[in-house]
């Protein structure tokens, strides 16, 4: 047997493209398309199609009205709560890291060279404080206007959707640094200490730095999920 682990977020991709969840966006549809197409070659091209029965208890008899075809797998099949905690140990030193307003960190700064979509953080004055907000660089991407925004509305779809699911993760909070190399200290609530630029940071940023958590810690649970259930991984594009 042949068994292709599908995880929630393709799911619900699925469920866009079918009319079942309303689209909030209709930027993240290009991604769903993607999802979808991976889904249907699952269906294709294994024996049976299983998925990790996580999502939150008012979305669950949904789900599974919705995929007959998908065999879901309680958490109490394996020790769910210890593969939450392995993939954040493996995710422990993936964290955000901006100096003078670029992205420094390997994982992160490595990923969206990739995608070919540069950022550029600047301090903004909102309700006569400064917050620090993300800007994109049109003019240093290869992506048009119309495509960097896109890219950008798949990422923030990632803050929404964890809160569909009944798994924990940590909120890690990002590394900051001026331009002379002084670290900037952040509390738990976003709050700025011992810089003289700004005071907090932006509920935007806030929302960025999440779905940057959230989309690597469910990418090494699936990743560990899959080898313990000896299944292929098809995981949201």
């Amino acid at each position: 047997m042949r068994y292709a682990l599908i995880d929630n977020s393709t799911l619900t991709s699925v469920q866009r493209i079918l009319g079942e969840i309303k689209v909030s966006s209709k930027s993240v549809i290009d991604n769903d398309i993607i999802a979808f197409e991976n889904y249907i070659q699952a269906i294709l091209f294994y024996d049976d199609l299983i998925c990790i029965d996580d999502y939150k208890d008012e979305y669950k008899s949904k789900r599974a009205q919705s995929f007959p075809n998908v065999r879901l797998i309680p958490k109490s099949f394996f020790d769910y709560n210890k593969f939450n905690q392995l993939a954040s140990e493996v995710t422990n030193d993936i964290v955000l890291e901006i100096r003078s307003g670029k992205i420094t960190d390997k994982d992160f700064k490595d990923y969206f060279d990739r995608l070919q979509m540069t950022f550029q953080f600047t301090w903004d004055m909102s309700s006569s404080d400064f917050f620090l907000t993300q800007k994109m660089l049109l003019g240093k991407s290869m992506l048009s206007k119309d495509e960097f925004s896109k890219m950008h509305s798949y990422l923030f779809k990632e803050y929404n959707e964890h809160y569909e699911s009944a798994s924990g993760f940590l909120n890690k909070i990002p590394k900051l640094y001026d331009k002379e190399g002084n670290e900037i200290k952040i509390d738990g609530d976003g709050k700025i200490h011992n810089s003289s630029d700004g005071d907090g940071i932006s509920g935007q940023f806030k929302r960025l730095v999440s779905s940057l958590n959230w989309m690597s810690h469910r990418t090494a649970f699936y990743s560990l999920a899959a080898e313990y259930l000896q299944a292929d991984l098809f995981i949201q594009p």
